[in-house]
């Protein structure tokens, strides 16, 4: 009986074979690999875009995304690829991370790679094209794509990293909202919310300025309303006052 891994790598031969297949030709292959080997997750194909860009494959349990899966086409150096301004972007972001070209896979915890886990599971013949399975790694991947799922990825351990990591939303918030400010029309909302920054607080605030103060409002603003969604404790009942008395 044909392996979920064996299909998978039948169908990226015959793409393969065609000669014009893209990164995005075998995305969908991918997508059937994972839902057989995590029957139990959502898999989601071009997720929405959040706030560090737009990763591959977003994996959930349930509603909770646990996982985000970066693919490049086949051959692609992935070692120049981590060295490009959108891993620079997603590692810092993205808290458990696959990046593959199809037939490599790396997995980043916290930012950092896992390199004992990475796993090839074929290689491309450079003479003839074809893929050459390595069967001795497939039992290693399914280790690696249970692993992945199911690792607990501790997000926050200290005030600090909460800073860092508040710090970091800011940033990517206030290069996307200058990115905008940048392409919209003098009359649009966000040269609107400057031109009223300037006359209000700031009457030299430059749009670079003007981006990171809204960002930095908005960011922390959020994260303070969520404080004040969490409950305080109990009040302590008067000393020699039973819950029952």
């Amino acid at each position: 009986m044909t392996s979920p891994i064996q299909t998978y790598l039948q169908t990226l031969a015959t793409q393969l074979q065609a000669g014009n297949a893209t990164e995005h030709t075998h995305r969908p292959a991918l997508q059937i690999l994972l839902n057989a080997l995590l029957p139990n997750y959502r898999i989601t194909n071009e997720p929405r875009r959040i706030a560090c860009g737009s990763p591959d494959f977003e994996i959930a349990k349930g509603e909770e995304p646990i996982g985000h899966i970066e693919a490049k086409d086949i051959g692609v150096d992935l070692e120049k690829v981590q060295k490009f301004e959108q891993l620079k972007r997603y590692l810092p972001s993205l808290n458990n991370l696959l990046l593959t070209d199809y037939l490599e896979f790396r997995w980043f915890v916290d930012g950092e790679s896992r390199p004992e886990m990475t796993v090839i599971l074929a290689n491309v013949d450079k003479k003839t094209g074809k893929l050459k399975p390595l069967a001795e790694h497939f039992s290693r991947f399914e280790t690696l794509i249970n692993t992945f799922v199911t690792t607990p990825v501790v997000t926050l351990r200290s005030p600090e990293e909460l800073a860092k990591k508040m710090a970091h939303l800011a940033r990517l918030m206030r290069d996307v909202m200058l990115t905008a400010y940048q392409q919209e029309e003098k009359t649009g909302t966000l040269h609107g919310q400057h031109e009223s920054f300037r006359q209000v607080l700031i009457d030299t605030l430059t749009p670079e300025q003007f981006a990171d103060m809204l960002a930095q409002t908005i960011c922390y603003g959020l994260f303070a309303a969520k404080c004040s969604m969490i409950p305080s404790p109990p009040a302590p009942l008067p000393e020699g006052e039973g819950r029952f008395s």
